[in-house]
């Protein structure tokens, strides 16, 4: 790992000298809102940005050492937004004069830089001044660390432990704030995150939380229109997708035309290592169960060589066994590693899916990653230092080594389990299951190439509220589709939560199943309840 004391004397003197120049919250005139941050992470070139209420000049020099000192003027935009509480989710049309905020946004491009070099900068701004620093990126084979984190939702909590750590950068999953609100972005850039994020470059992706990105993108100097990019660390090539464009307008052309430019930029690459962030992950065995990327961005990822996917949005920490599909890449499987625990607003233990889910957490956390060489190591902390996880990927000859590959389960049960086991109902009439009461759960399987399985029983922590009346066994033969039904027997009385789906207590089924000499336990969705009226 490289060593950047220097970097970390300057961010002990900067904490010192202007603390009262960075607040994290609305300021006075000619003072800094939020930032600086460092953004744009490339060779020769950074981008410095920061916020202000204030309009006046921001200068920003800087030097390497044996280098002389330049300086640079920042570009100057400003920003108009909702600034009462109760408007922040108006149109500005809509807004009488004195419902409008106006913010300036400060951008200093620093071009002609060397590559691996540490910089430090002086912002002089309305009279203040602010110090920073950053690390380029290297251009050629050296270790280095980074950190991932994700779902911050405007409250960071995690942020005051990356500079013990040194990291050439930060990798933000998405969700920094909870609306795309100029507000919440000034209190996610709190004097903690600001101390990380000025020193440290922050490569971050769109979120749900980010909404329509078009704010995000002005904040990090992005296109609106594509939210997606990709940088180079030495002999790594890291990807930023965009997981929520299919929320919004013209998705599946918008998704295609992401996904054909990423395929252009890993299938080019030389990069030893491939890396891809996005917020919305493949698999998911928390509550959202999400699969954003599973049936397209997984395949091209397969056919160009990536070695790790990190996602957020989960609220949970979750690494999977590296995963394969049969003819395609067996002999370079692809780790899944879900981490959004940055902020408090939430969290939730994943549900089994053994033996796939190979480490799971709730709780605040992040994860740290070196490359050194042939070597890629990840260590996922909690916020006071103690260890979730630990992972390593070694490869040879840009290969993973076979001890690795061992380890690589087929990703088709995983898929067929947990698309079968996602929302399930129980009928409901009057919104009330009486105690000894029968019911049914239907649950719909396919099986693509590998025959199922299958052993439905209650889940450990459902014991208390249902049992099976009979067994639910059997098989589903590849390539046919089976509808099993699961006869259940109430234990004690179950309620529907006031019409909403959910109920009191929380039903889940739990599959025992066989697929290919693998063998497991995939848990469900909480079952919903469903009244005999809908649909």
């Amino acid at each position: 790992m490289i060593l950047r004391m220097s970097v970390l004397g300057w961010l002990c003197f900067a904490v010192t000298v202007t603390a009262l120049a960075v607040t994290g919250c609305r300021t006075t005139a000619e003072q800094i809102s939020f930032g600086p941050y460092v953004t744009h992470p490339g060779h020769t070139s950074m981008a410095v940005r920061w916020t202000s209420d204030a309009l006046a000049d921001g200068v920003v020099s800087f030097t390497a050492e044996g280098e002389q000192t330049r300086e640079v003027t920042a570009h100057i935009d400003m920003l108009r937004y909702p600034d009462d509480p109760d408007t922040r989710g108006m149109s500005l049309a809509g807004l009488r004069p004195d419902e409008i905020g106006t913010a300036f946004l400060y951008a200093a491009h620093l071009d002609e830089l060397t590559p691996g070099t540490d910089y430090r900068y002086t912002i002089e701004f309305g009279g203040r001044t602010v110090e920073g620093g950053f690390r380029t990126m290297a251009d050629q084979p050296e270790p280095f660390r980074f950190i991932a984190f994700g779902d911050s939702h405007a409250q960071d909590v995690v942020a005051d432990q990356f500079a013990q750590h040194e990291p050439a950068f930060l990798i933000n999953l998405g969700d920094t704030v909870r609306h795309e609100n100029y507000h919440e972005f000034q209190d996610y850039f709190s004097p903690t995150v600001n101390q990380m994020t000025r020193w440290y470059p922050m490569a971050a992706v769109r979120g749900n939380h980010e909404q329509r990105g078009v704010l995000f993108s002005r904040l990090f100097g992005l296109d609106p229109d594509r939210i997606y990019y990709s940088f180079e660390y030495g002999d790594a090539l890291f990807v930023q997708l965009d997981s929520s464009v299919w929320r919004w307008p013209n998705a599946e052309e918008n998704t295609a035309r992401m996904l054909e430019w990423a395929e252009q930029v890993l299938s080019e690459s030389d990069a030893n290592w491939k890396i891809v962030s996005f917020h919305e992950p493949p698999y998911d065995m928390s509550y959202r169960r999400s699969r954003w990327g599973r049936y397209h961005a997984m395949e091209v990822f397969r056919r160009t060589g990536v070695d790790l996917v990190l996602n957020g949005h989960a609220h949970a920490y979750q690494r999977y066994a590296p995963l394969y599909r049969k003819g395609e890449n067996e002999d370079h499987p692809i780790l899944l590693i879900n981490s959004s625990g940055a902020s408090e607003i939430y969290s939730t233990a994943p549900r089994r899916a053994d033996p796939y889910l190979v480490a799971g957490a709730e709780g605040n956390h992040y994860v740290v990653i070196d490359i050194d060489g042939d070597t890629l190591t990840g260590r996922t902390l909690r916020r006071d230092g103690d260890l979730i996880d630990e992972f390593e990927i070694r490869k040879e000859g840009g290969k993973p080594v076979a001890e690795y590959v061992e380890q690589a389960l087929p990703e088709e049960p995983l898929d067929r389990l947990d698309r079968a086991l996602f929302r399930q109902y129980m009928d409901m009439p009057g919104g009330v299951i009486e105690e000894g009461e029968e019911f049914e759960v239907a649950i719909g399987f396919t099986a693509e190439t590998m025959s199922i399985r299958y052993d439905f029983r209650p889940a450990a922590d459902s014991a208390h509220a249902v049992e099976l009346v009979e067994p639910a066994r059997g098989e589903v033969p590849a390539g046919s589709e089976k509808t099993v039904v699961v006869r259940l027997r109430a234990r004690r009385e179950i309620r529907d939560r006031g019409g909403r789906g959910m109920t009191a207590p929380r039903v889940w089924l739990d599959c025992h199943y066989e697929v290919n000499g693998v063998e497991g336990v995939i848990s469900s969705t909480r079952v919903w309840s469903r009244r005999p009226d809908e649909d």
